[in-house]
């Protein structure tokens, strides 16, 4: 016969396992306790450890807790299948480095002895979530995945081949990672035109992401920065050359090298130094060389016209249906104040060669386009690395009467102003 003290303990047992089964509220699927208890109790329940590592800082992760977590359908198929924890990254730096989680949010898929099944990076619908986590159980994972969309739009297809090289990296396939990204990068945009603005921005940041633990990586841009800056030297007029050139110096973080060959051919051959300037306006600014950054700036009198004619010309083309029109006005809201940087390189430039007649029409006309803190506090930050610190203090008094009380309270008091 049982002791009254071990059926006490017997249902304390039974009830801190339940406790470790169930989510912490009806909104989450995620109990407490650390990674080894997660573990241990897969194994006891034949079942996997789903863990969410996140950050407090990120955005897609914050809309997983807002959304797929707390999906009635995701939090059933979670609580019959996983074990769940939820990892913050930052803190528990030793685990994140042992599963080389180098992305927010990354959710793992394991087996209780910790080997990886699969992983699923960034943001995931409920739905998608719920396909991707039971196709990586039936053997089907993140890159066979990836492989299948890319075949199904053809192998030329720059983003879907991307993903896959994504893929590749995330599951340690570094050479395998690095052919496919190559490919995108020298070819992407004869197949994809609307590659263009990813492959500088969002590829090579892939790569670079990959050189971290793979140096071929590094070494392949390398490569291809050298041939690029030999063509410009040579006196290619190509400006997706000299754009190639100074987004690779960028990356490897040697963006000294684009001003030394830039400074070298304004006086060896100037055409080719002014197909460049594109490539190194904000060099020029962070350097105080505004002279020159006026001097390759068409156009000043309607430059900021242009610009802001140009954001207000978005999302009305003919032929967008409504659905097209809603992402266009909500992208419009990013779009806004970048517009507003560009004004305000100008601005800081005019400013710095004293054109305070022309600086005054260009800030005027920003505040008209965007009467906001963000614009205040641009053009008052701007104001002062051009070395106008009273110019910056009017800004600030015009704001104070511009703006209402509440967004006055939003503008940055930074003690130089």
């Amino acid at each position: 016969m049982m002791s009254r003290n071990f059926c006490f303990s017997m249902l304390l047992t039974t009830a801190a396992t339940i406790a470790s089964l169930s989510p912490l509220s009806a909104e989450t699927p995620f109990a407490p306790g650390d990674f080894k208890s997660a573990c241990t109790l897969a194994g006891k329940t034949k079942r996997i450890v789903l863990v969410d590592f996140y950050t407090t800082w990120c955005g897609p992760c914050k809309q997983l807790d807002e959304t797929t977590w707390k999906n009635k359908s995701v939090r059933t198929w979670l609580s019959k299948n996983a074990i769940s924890r939820k990892i913050d990254a930052e803190k528990q730096t030793s685990l994140a480095s042992k599963y080389k989680i180098r992305a927010y949010p990354t959710i793992l898929l394991l087996k209780p002895d910790g080997t990886e099944i699969d992983r699923l990076v960034g943001y995931r619908e409920p739905t998608l979530f719920l396909t991707e986590v039971k196709q990586a159980l039936a053997g089907q994972n993140s890159v066979s995945r990836a492989k299948a969309k890319m075949n199904a739009k053809g192998k030329n297809d720059p983003m879907e081949r991307m993903n896959y090289a994504r893929a590749l990296a995330e599951k340690g396939r570094n050479a395998e990672a690095l052919k496919e990204f190559l490919w995108c990068l020298d070819k992407g945009n004869q197949y994809g035109p609307a590659f263009y603005g990813v492959r500088l921005s969002f590829l090579l940041s892939d790569i670079k992401d990959l050189g971290a633990e793979y140096p071929p990586a590094l070494a392949a841009l390398t490569k291809r920065r050298d041939t690029a800056q030999l063509a410009l030297e040579k006196g290619s007029l190509s400006r997706d050359v000299a754009l190639d050139f100074a987004s690779y110096n960028k990356t490897l973080e040697q963006q000294e090298k684009t001003l030394v060959v830039y400074d070298r051919l304004k006086e060896k051959n100037p055409r080719v130094a002014n197909v460049m300037f594109i490539s190194i306006r904000d060099l020029l600014l962070e350097q105080k060389r505004y002279a020159e950054f006026i001097e390759g700036t068409d156009d000043r009198a309607t430059y900021i016209d242009k610009e802001i004619k140009n954001y207000e010309q978005m999302g009305n083309e003919l032929g967008l249906d409504k659905k097209m029109k809603a992402f266009m006005e909500e992208a419009k809201k990013t779009l806004k104040p970048m517009t507003v940087e560009k004004g305000a390189d100008l601005y800081e430039a005019l400013l710095g060669t004293n054109r305070i007649t022309e600086a005054n029409a260009t800030s005027e006309k920003l505040i008209k386009f965007d009467l906001s803190a963000t614009t205040y506090t641009s053009l008052m930050k701007r104001a002062v690395r051009a070395g106008k610190p009273e110019v910056a203090q009017k800004l600030r008094e015009s704001a104070e009467t511009s703006l209402s009380a509440a967004e006055f309270a939003l503008l940055d008091k930074t003690k130089n102003f």
